[in-house]
């Protein structure tokens, strides 16, 4: 206590001392306890203020005050009363019309009457919450953009703006990546301040929904069928081999004429066998034929052999068109054919392609099927 504070209680006990006689005047704390409450309904807050100035003012002489005191010694009463008196709410937030709220005192009466000449009275004050404004809904998600990028099975979700209404909130996408056309994500949508009702409600807003669902849409896709890739670009990419092997036995071939023709017996379709692996070629589309030639060590009886070419990361276009490349074609002429053992020897004679389908099938697709599914339209008549 201060020494102002100390001469003033002295003064005070000592008034208190001469009138003790003629009776206390009676101070009720509640009629100075205004209890109020704002917000919206079930986020609703109570408050509370105690005018002390008022009740000193409407009981100068209870308090040992003259009508003509002035404020430094009106102060001095404050705050001496504010050492022996508090109090607080039993709940201040997350409250809804109907609730109640009740002003707990905490009041030293004792000392209080010991240094006024006041009988005091301060029943706790209960508030009934009403008056709470209802919340709006809005739809968070209303001014939210959604769009989905890259190839798939290896789309992105990218999320950007916000709902307008109501500023941080966060919103995530229960899948990022890996993404194809067709596929569903779920985006919600929450707040790091808490509770998103709550957090809205400050707002004077309730969110409709918290997650709304969208479906990817868009994106480039590489064939996931063979049937995906148009008729005439197949057609385009089985005349390109055949033509390219036709060259290669006019140009290179020790004997042009013991070429006797080529037939496309089917393809195999090669493509990931999930959208998570981590894989560098996307699909791979084969064209298998069998070769008939003349063994010329052998009489000229005819021989047939197995012959392949194939395309990677085909891509049917919007347009009905396809994104390949013709220049790009695999066959078992690459220069690496000798480590892959893309080749045998008849005779005095080296070819390129296998003796029997089961050779190429083991060395084309069975070696890629640790990450790699299949089609097979293949058919040796």
């Amino acid at each position: 206590m201060t020494l102002k504070k100390i001469a003033f209680a002295a003064a005070a006990a000592a008034l208190a001392a001469l009138i003790s006689g003629c009776g206390r005047a009676k101070v009720d704390f509640n009629d100075y306890l205004t209890l109020e409450c704002d917000g919206y309904d079930t986020v609703g807050y109570a408050d509370y203020n105690f005018d002390y100035e008022r009740m000193v003012n409407e009981n100068l002489q209870a308090f040992g005050l003259s009508e003509n005191a002035g404020e430094m010694e009106e102060m001095g009463v404050y705050l001496l009363i504010e050492d022996y008196v508090s109090g607080k709410l039993d709940k201040t937030d997350e409250l809804s019309n109907g609730d109640t709220v009740t002003y707990e005192w905490d009041v030293n009466d004792e000392r209080l009457e010991e240094v006024f000449p006041i009988k005091v009275t301060h029943d706790n004050k209960t508030l009934e919450i009403s008056g709470l404004k209802e919340a709006e809904t809005f739809d968070p998600f209303q001014n939210l953009k959604v769009t989905f990028t890259g190839i798939a099975p290896k789309g992105e979700v990218s999320i950007s703006g916000e709902s307008g209404e109501v500023s941080g909130l966060n919103y995530t996408a229960d899948k990022n990546t890996g993404l194809s056309n067709g596929d569903k994500i779920t985006v919600s949508v929450d707040t790091s301040s808490g509770d998103i009702n709550d957090y809205c409600m400050k707002y004077g807003l309730i969110p409709s929904v918290t997650e709304k669902e969208y479906t990817v849409e868009g994106l480039s896709s590489y064939a996931a069928t063979f049937e995906d890739i148009p008729e005439d670009i197949r057609n385009k990419m089985d005349t390109n081999a055949q033509d390219t092997l036709k060259a290669y036995v006019a140009g290179k071939w020790a004997d042009p004429k013991t070429f006797k023709g080529m037939k496309l017996i089917g393809n195999y379709f090669i493509y990931p066998k999930d959208s998570s692996l981590n894989v560098s070629v996307n699909n791979y589309v084969y064209f298998v034929y069998k070769v008939t030639a003349l063994n010329k060590d052998d009489d000229n009886k005819e021989f047939s052999y197995y012959y392949y070419s194939y395309y990677t990361d085909v891509m049917p276009l919007d347009d009905g068109t396809c994104s390949y490349d013709l220049s790009s074609m695999s066959t078992p002429t690459s220069s690496d054919w000798f480590s892959s053992g893309d080749s045998f020897s008849t005779g005095n004679y080296r070819y390129y392609g296998y003796q029997d389908l089961d050779s190429l099938f083991s060395k084309q697709v069975t070696a890629k099927i640790d990450k790699y599914r299949y089609e097979s339209t293949v058919k040796d008549k």
